[in-house]
């Protein structure tokens, strides 16, 4: 889908955007294109990530795999202050306290001193290597080992993190306005969210749920659990109802790109047919609603590329 936009645009997609927000396999695409690959480039990564990771029927999947592979696409050496622009943040989740906490891994800090900065939890970015930001938001549970022992995949609070994207923004400007710096304030001109394809909805028994007996209890709790967990990560009903109601409120553009896709395909499968039907979703869904796509280019391109804006800022 992100192919497909560029291919209205005069620059590459990264150009147009000042802040970003990503949650694991989305820090993977966002890092490729901040450390200078293009979406293509990001796509054979994919597919060769999927058959050197993805190889052996047991979970959790090689660590050692997994961080080579993050190290070698995106350097061993660099660190998340060293992207200076776009602002950035990998989500994750710190699950070594009860309850677990939402932990954003940023390149950049809030205009005010260093301790203020950690005292807010705004760590050093020049502390944190980026290969380590990815790593920890893609931390699927039983896919791969916590990262550093306690990290884990940023969807399990933010698999969608476009609210907390704007939260950032609004507590950025608060900032700012406490600080009297209003040049550095952040006036959003419009919200891009990209979706990893929505599902077909299937129908469910009700009795599934019921726990009438033992085998019942068990049953329902199993059943139980897994509605917790999609709609603890969810990314489409209630998260973009949100997103789209916040950004409307404040007269900003809003647009969701999220291809419908044949069915529901585990995170780990490496089946070549099941991969490029996905990818042919994308390529149907690009092309019925290629007007949405032309409406979000022609606004990201009267917006203008960052570089302009970097120079009006002074950033």
């Amino acid at each position: 889908m992100l192919i497909a936009l560029e291919t209205y645009l005069d620059r590459p997609l990264i150009d147009y955007f000042d802040w970003i927000g990503a949650t694991s396999t989305g820090c993977y695409i966002m890092s490729t294109l901040m450390t200078g690959g293009s979406l293509r480039h990001a796509q054979r990564y994919y597919l060769q990530f999927k058959d050197q990771l993805f190889d052996c029927w047991s979970r959790p999947y090689d660590t050692k795999t997994l961080e080579t592979f993050i190290k070698r696409s995106f350097g061993e050496e660099r660190k998340m202050g060293d992207i200076k622009y776009p602002r950035f943040f990998c989500t994750a989740v710190r699950a070594d306290t009860f309850p677990v906490q939402l932990d954003l891994c940023r390149n950049y800090r809030l205009p005010i001193s260093d301790k203020e900065n950690e005292d807010l939890g705004f760590t050093d970015p020049m502390e944190l290597m980026m290969w380590r930001a990815v790593r920890r938001s893609s931390a699927a549970p039983t896919y791969f080992a916590a990262s550093e022992g306690k990290f884990i995949d940023g969807g399990m609070i933010s698999n969608n993190p476009v609210l907390d994207l704007m939260s950032e923004i609004c507590f950025w400007n608060t900032t700012c306005q406490k600080e009297k710096v209003p040049e550095k304030m952040v006036d959003v001109g419009c919200v891009l969210s990209v979706g990893t394809g929505v599902t077909p909805i299937c129908p469910v028994d009700p009795s599934v749920f019921e726990m009438n007996d033992w085998m019942g209890l068990l049953r329902g709790i199993r059943n139980l659990s897994l509605v917790v967990i999609d709609q603890a990560t969810a990314t489409e009903g209630a998260p973009i109802t949100r997103s789209r109601s916040w950004c409307h409120s404040l007269g900003i553009p809003y647009f969701r790109l999220n291809a419908p896709i044949f069915k529901d395909v585990i995170l780990d499968t490496n089946d070549d047919n099941e991969l490029a039907k996905i990818m042919w979703d994308s390529v149907v869904y690009s092309n019925t609603h290629k007007k949405d796509f032309q409406e979000v280019a022609e606004l990201l391109k009267a917006v203008g590329p960052v570089d302009e804006r970097k120079e009006l800022l002074k950033i």
